[in-house]
């Protein structure tokens, strides 16, 4: 599957330069959603250090934006469940 915008909304922040909190639903794996430029559809609203609360088909788990070029996003993860 591919990320879908809707599905990936902000929680908490925006209001400062702290970082954001997003939560992201998705029907994809962790593997898949941890990928890189999963997210390259979501790169006006993510900021490096920004965080995401992520529930995918195999689990969930906690990333963080760690590199956001205004062409690509890339993720790393921060905890599994």
């Amino acid at each position: 599957m591919a990320f879908v915008r809707k599905n990936l909304q902000c929680i908490s922040g925006g209001g400062s330069n702290a970082p954001q909190l997003f939560s992201l639903l998705s029907t994809d794996t962790k593997l898949l959603t941890l990928g890189a430029n999963y997210l390259d559809g979501a790169l006006k609203i993510l900021a490096v250090g920004d965080f995401i609360i992520a529930r995918c088909s195999d689990g969930a788990q906690l990333m963080s934006v760690a590199t956001n070029d205004g062409t690509h996003v890339t993720t790393i993860v921060i905890a599994l469940a």
